[in-house]
């Protein structure tokens, strides 16, 4: 409606307030890390965690490994095996984090 996303948003005023260049980078591709002129490393590790965050919200363990960003994980050197071994544990993280909140 306004002409720009959250994202967007973001980066600009990271930049306005003299963010280092790769995190006003990491802010403006999260959602699209491969649009990126450059691999941005934060982009990508937002975009993996925001995907973990919701599909851990669904309570679907089955969905979380077949639409996994497994090209952003490989990008970023990520083992696949042992972060799927260790994905339960970001449930008890981000209840942890929500009873902090609460």
């Amino acid at each position: 409606m306004l002409g720009f996303n959250f994202p967007e948003a973001g980066a600009e005023l990271a930049n306005r307030w003299k963010f280092p260049d790769a995190i006003v980078a990491g802010i403006r591709y999260q959602l699209d890390p491969l649009a990126a002129p450059e691999l941005s490393r934060f982009a990508a590790l937002i975009n993996i965690a925001a995907y973990i965050v919701y599909e851990n919200e669904k309570n679907d363990g089955v969905t979380i490994v077949e639409y996994f960003p497994n090209d952003l994980a490989t990008k970023l050197g990520i083992n696949l095996v042992k972060l799927m071994e260790r994905i339960d544990e970001t449930k008890d993280l981000i209840g942890s984090f929500d009873d902090l909140l609460h």
